[in-house]
């Protein structure tokens, strides 16, 4: 019904209450040319209430329903069958700056008056509903993926372990024989394809599988002054910097899977740097409420186009492609961020940021 069909009293009321309707609401005539839009569809398309006045509704609407709505209109005109019409359906609309969004849309008929108006529809924005809906399928099928991939790498690590051993016998025997020195360089070889695979399988474990974080409140500079001595112990032509910032601040955090982070990071950052040398930089600092840890080295940068943090993707010829993949996750199952800056031929920074204490939640600092 449109609000001009409704005398007194009761038009002011219909018309506050569609001016004030948090959902868009838009009337238009028989050819889709819009006759009235409320405050609430301007908010959601990002118009301007004269852009709208007399517009084509279709410049609302997302493909295929664009191009098939007058089509719609002349058949329901002319044998009444309905396909929208009293039915709320989910579908695209598209927003002035041309970005497509769901929504919720429920189209109605209306009472014809002087303006021409002849259908109602309530829209309204459901971007964050299927987002949300996104989000938990995607955290199902992550748990039937970590699931599924535990009996597989169970399935596989007992064989693994089964061939090494048997490599080890074979070896043993193939070393007595008077020209065995060939064979045991093979058997050597095979060996470590066995050792790769099964590192491979654990560090995929660690990925797929869920962590329990044991957090406790520490100091991470406490965990950063041993970390570098057991990276640089056999490492040559290698610097150290530290320039600690921090205060000595408290997190809350589980120190032995945050010292695996730091662990691999500066392992990465000494093999980045190789037999050329260069120097390993560890810096802290707090900004506002995160503290801040950078690692950086000086060596030739990460290639364009790697994305160093997917699984399976590295730069080390005996490298399994998990380590950043795993520590991205620690990190933010800490309600942190793990990212990189790098830059060719002069070196890399990787940044974590992790909350400080205040900002980490409350409780017994366990967290199952």
């Amino acid at each position: 019904m449109s609000a001009n069909s409704v005398p007194g009293a009761s038009a002011e009321r219909l018309r506050q209450l569609v001016e004030t309707c948090q959902d868009a609401v838009v009337f238009i005539d028989r050819n889709g040319r819009i006759k009235m839009a409320n405050p609430a569809t301007c908010r959601m398309f990002g118009y301007e209430p004269e852009e709208l006045r007399d517009a084509d509704v279709r410049m609302l609407m997302g493909e295929p329903y664009a191009s098939g709505h007058q089509g719609y209109i002349d058949r329901y005109e002319a044998t009444g069958m309905r396909k929208a019409i009293g039915f709320i359906r989910q579908v695209s609309a598209v927003r002035r700056n041309g970005e497509e969004f769901p929504i919720e849309l429920s189209v109605t008929q209306i009472a014809e008056e002087g303006d021409g108006a002849r259908y109602g529809a309530f829209i309204r924005d459901v971007s964050d509903k299927a987002r949300l809906q996104g989000e938990l399928m995607e955290r199902e099928r992550a748990a039937t993926v970590g699931t599924t991939a535990s009996m597989l790498v169970h399935e596989i690590g007992n064989p693994l372990n089964n061939m090494a051993l048997q490599l080890q016998a074979l070896r043993r025997k193939v070393s007595r024989l008077l020209d065995g020195e060939d064979a045991v360089g093979k058997v050597d070889s095979c060996l470590g394809e066995v050792a790769r695979l099964s590192r491979l399988v654990q560090e995929f474990r660690a990925l797929s599988g869920r962590r329990r974080l044991n957090r406790r409140r520490i100091a991470l500079t406490s965990l950063l002054e041993g970390v570098p001595v057991s990276v640089l112990g056999s490492a040559r032509g290698i610097g150290l910097t530290r320039e600690f910032g921090d205060g000595g601040v408290l997190v809350l955090a589980d120190p032995d899977k945050l010292q695996q982070v730091l662990l691999n990071l500066c392992h990465n950052a000494v093999d980045a740097m190789g037999d050329a040398g260069g120097t390993l930089s560890l810096r802290t600092r707090v900004e506002g409420d995160q503290y801040v840890l950078e690692v950086a080295d000086t060596g030739a940068g990460v290639a364009p186009g790697t994305d160093i943090f997917a699984p399976f993707v590295t730069t080390k010829p005996d490298g399994t492609g998990l380590g950043l993949a795993i520590c991205s996750e620690i990190v933010r199952e800490h309600g942190g961020t793990l990212t990189y800056e790098t830059r060719q031929g002069e070196g890399t920074t990787f940044r974590m940021r992790i909350p400080l204490l205040a900002s980490a939640g409350h409780g017994s600092g366990i967290d199952g």
